[in-house]
């Protein structure tokens, strides 16, 4: 029930668009159907009044047939016109409601969201389908099968109680049979089908490789081998919609027949008109129009409750921290970690009793070898990890209770791996700084060392910069982020690696420039670079995930573990 509510919610403010929709769409189920039935008998009393020699007024239900001729292709056209811009309005509130959802996720969810993104995009094309494909068809039928029942009940009781049982049969019955057949196949379609995806993205990307490996004919074979698959998957599954479409068809055809049976004998009888056997068979054939849809519905309905039941949880979680309101914050530490443990779920890895302080204006430098915990650090810092144990304050408050909105406007973070959006430059830089002018945003990339590649570019600032910034270099893109946070200044400033990517020149230029510009803020960067370490007034060394020594960059020196560490890497 509850996916329904949500489901439609998504429709209640563009209900007045969707009751026209299944106006329109009843308005042409109707008109058809009473088109088959007058049609048939038109041509019955044609036939009778002939072989009788009388005269008929053929002009009333000819003009009857030409209206309802014109009404279905009116209502049809108009009912796609309307269903499917509800559609486009649905699925608008839709996205809009899913993105606002993802802007309030936690950081620290977001490597799982990322691994369910194709799952996430699925359920949202599949909620495409939910209006058109599985409601619209459920409400013609409950509203059209009981008026069609009603008419057939005026001739008689029995013709209605065969008639109806039958569209409830085709409509009902056999869709719920199909799809308990479906149910195992499309699991199993689902799996083939993400393996052959995986088979071919790999290859896509391994291109290189398995030909200098001389191993591109036997991984086809793998790819061939995840194909065949696939295809006796789907094979098994258009074999069981013959089955069914075959036996709608038969039950079709022996209703028909059930009907000359039933009414025969009330024509003999003279209890009914000849020329009404003719329309009643017609109008009962048409009768299947109001359920013609509903298989396809009924199958639709179990993935798209499932698709909705994901998207809801996603749109109904909870807020984090939006409420709470905070204050001046007068703090002189920034950070104060005391007892700090984390440990990655299924693995032993991550940090151990880290204790430490970082002051308002203090540089701090995070030094260790690979894997000693320098990164998952740095992430519950930022709030994109939440600690196992101990206590992690950020001016003297708990982290995990500070305004995330307010955190991330005064929390600026230079990661290792630097997102660029498929825009302009300038409206790269403008997403740290909606407001900057064009002299701000010249400076920032003059401090950042990109100005003269900017300059060089025909369009400048307007520069496309491709998919993900496929037009730069790593080096580049790098210093478009570090001019982000040079627009931004934030209080608090979170660097990974700043100077990686960057030669020496360039890199002594981007170290004054964030020096300079964040000399009364506080700046946290992991790094190995001795320019750069000079600068910190604490460096943090860690090893195995536990913090091995601390003090200045010269103080540390003394250690010729830290020594070969840091000649090593430079």
């Amino acid at each position: 029930m509850a996916n329904w509510q949500f489901l439609l919610s998504l429709l209640r403010p563009h209900l007045k668009w969707a009751v026209i929709g299944l106006a329109l769409a009843l308005c042409a189920l109707i008109a058809n159907v009473t088109l088959l039935a007058i049609s048939g008998w038109f041509l019955a009393a044609m036939a009778s009044a002939g072989l009788q020699g009388i005269t008929m007024n053929y002009f009333t239900p000819a003009g009857i047939i030409r209206f309802l001729a014109v009404v279905r292709t009116a209502s049809g056209y108009g009912q796609r016109l309307v269903n499917h811009n509800t559609t486009f309005l649905v699925l608008k509130t839709l996205r809009v409601s899913v993105f606002a959802a993802l802007t309030k996720v936690p950081l620290q969810q977001f490597s799982s969201i990322g691994q369910q993104l194709s799952q996430l995009q699925d359920d949202v094309e599949r909620l495409d389908e939910f209006y058109i494909g599985v409601l619209l068809p459920i409400l013609l039928a409950l509203v059209a099968l009981p008026l069609f029942a009603w008419v057939l009940s005026l001739y008689s009781i029995m013709l209605m109680v065969v008639s109806v049982s039958a569209l409830l049969l085709c409509g009902v019955l056999l869709p719920w049979w199909l799809s308990r057949n479906l149910k195992s196949i499309g699991t199993h379609t689902q799996a083939a089908h993400t393996q052959l995806n995986e088979r071919l993205v790999e290859a896509t990307r391994g291109l290189k490789e398995l030909q200098l490996a001389g191993a591109c004919e036997r991984y086809w074979e793998h790819i061939d081998h995840a194909q065949h698959a696939l295809a006796n998957e789907q094979q098994r599954s258009q074999n069981w919609y013959a089955r069914h479409q075959g036996l709608s068809l038969f039950v079709s055809q022996l209703t028909i027949i059930f009907v000359l049976i039933v009414m025969i004998p009330m024509v003999t009888s003279g209890a009914m008109v000849n020329v009404n056997l003719a329309m009643l068979m017609l109008l009962v054939l048409g009768g299947f129009e109001i359920v013609l849809t509903l298989p396809d519905a009924m199958l639709k309905l179990e993935l798209t409750l499932a698709s909705s039941e994901r998207l809801r949880q996603l749109v109904a979680q909870p807020k984090h921290n939006e409420a709470k309101e905070i204050g001046e914050l007068t703090s002189q530490e920034v950070y104060s970690l005391h007892a700090l443990n984390y440990t990655y779920p299924g693995s032993s890895n991550g940090i151990t009793d880290i204790s430490f302080t970082i002051k308002q204006g203090e540089k701090v430098a995070i030094v260790g070898a690979s894997g000693a915990g320098k990164s998952t650090l740095l992430a519950l810092l930022s709030a994109q990890l939440q600690p196992s144990s101990g206590s992690l304050e950020c001016f003297s408050r708990p982290l995990s209770s500070l305004n995330t909105h307010w955190l991330y406007q005064h929390l600026g973070m230079l990661s290792q791996q630097c997102h660029v959006f498929s825009s302009s430059i300038k409206n790269n830089l403008l997403l740290a700084k909606d407001d900057a002018n064009e002299q701000q945003l010249w400076q920032a990339l003059t401090q950042a060392q990109l100005k003269d590649f900017v300059a060089t570019t025909e369009h400048q600032l307007d520069t496309l910069v491709g998919t993900g910034g496929r037009t730069l270099s790593g080096g580049e893109a790098r210093r478009l982020h570090i001019a982000q946070q040079l627009l931004r200044d934030p209080r608090v400033l979170l660097l990974d690696e700043p100077t990686r990517g960057l030669d020496n020149r360039n890199q002594e230029l981007v170290i004054d420039a964030l020096m300079a510009l964040f000399n009364t803020r506080t700046v946290i960067t992991v790094t190995h670079e001795s320019t750069l370490l000079n600068r910190m007034d604490q460096v943090v060394w860690l090893e195995q995930g536990r913090v091995r020594a601390t003090g200045t960059h010269q103080q540390l020196q003394k250690h010729r573990d830290y020594v070969r560490l840091t000649s090593v890497i430079n």
